[in-house]
């Protein structure tokens, strides 16, 4: 895996309907290159309230893993998936 970016930021409108949060909500996100091999495979970007995962460091390899750990195991998830030319990554 390649971690592309770690931040936390302001949820946006969307983020807040689908999490249920309240206005100026704070929310991390992750962006990264799964990697399978060493090889990369495509970019993926995580999106969670920070009220679930409060901290970064958490998050090493398994998304899912962090969440267990600070006691918030998912139950439901919603992807989006969207094509792109690989030239166009910014690695």
């Amino acid at each position: 895996m390649i971690w592309l970016d770690k931040s936390t930021d302001m949820a946006s409108p969307e983020e807040m309907t689908t999490f249920g949060l309240l206005v100026n909500a704070p929310a991390k996100r992750f962006q990264r290159i799964r990697t399978s091999n060493g090889e990369p495979l495509g970019p993926e970007n995580e999106t969670v309230p920070k009220v679930l995962l409060p901290y970064h460091g958490h998050v090493t390899l398994s998304f899912n893993a962090a969440l267990v750990a600070v006691g918030h195991k998912p139950v439901t998830g919603w992807q989006r998936v969207t094509n792109f030319l690989a030239d166009t990554l910014a690695i």
